[in-house]
């Protein structure tokens, strides 16, 4: 297998990890911050930007934060824009992997952009997060169903489940 190759299909699978991570972190933090009587609140809320590589520069309650988070596209952490590197590490390596791996991911991509087109940064996040969470199951479910479990696979496997430099690293 070639570096390059190699290297994408790693990077397609750090990048739509990332992404899974994130809309986790941002489901559950949202429903917590749902209880406005905790006094720590504030605090919670720099550890959820602190742990997905962002900083947050408004208040914690805000629905608009957290979809900045979300469809940011400038921001190499949200979800839109690791959903959006992913897909470009895989068009890099279409031969490589299933062709239903590539339509199961680039309709995710085009669901969740179309969805922060759609509705802006006042709109109801989780619906999004849902919905991008159910194509992630999608997506692990086709990738181990439908890729031979040889090489490819493992640079896969170690994307998913390596945490790179650039993770640790990130702003």
């Amino acid at each position: 297998m070639l570096s390059c190759v190699a290297d994408s299909l790693y990077w397609m699978s750090r990048y739509f990890e990332r992404a899974d991570h994130s809309a986790r972190v941002l489901e559950a933090s949202y429903n917590l911050l749902l209880n406005p009587s905790k006094p720590s609140r504030e605090q919670r809320w720099n550890r959820i930007t602190l742990s997905i590589g962002v900083q947050s520069e408004s208040s914690p309650d805000s629905q608009t934060d957290i979809m900045q988070m979300i469809a940011q596209s400038k921001n190499r952490s949200s979800i839109v824009s690791c959903v959006t590197s992913a897909r470009e590490n895989a068009s890099q390596v279409r031969e490589q992997i299933s062709s239903e791996m590539w339509e199961r991911l680039n309709q995710l991509y085009h669901q969740v952009t179309a969805f922060t087109l759609r509705t802006g940064l006042d709109a109801e996040p989780l619906s999004l997060l849902a919905a991008f969470r159910e194509g992630t199951y999608k997506f692990y479910g086709v990738t181990d169903s439908t890729m031979n479990h040889g090489e490819g696979w493992h640079f896969i496997q170690f994307g998913k489940y390596i945490k790179s430099v650039w993770d640790i690293a990130a702003p």
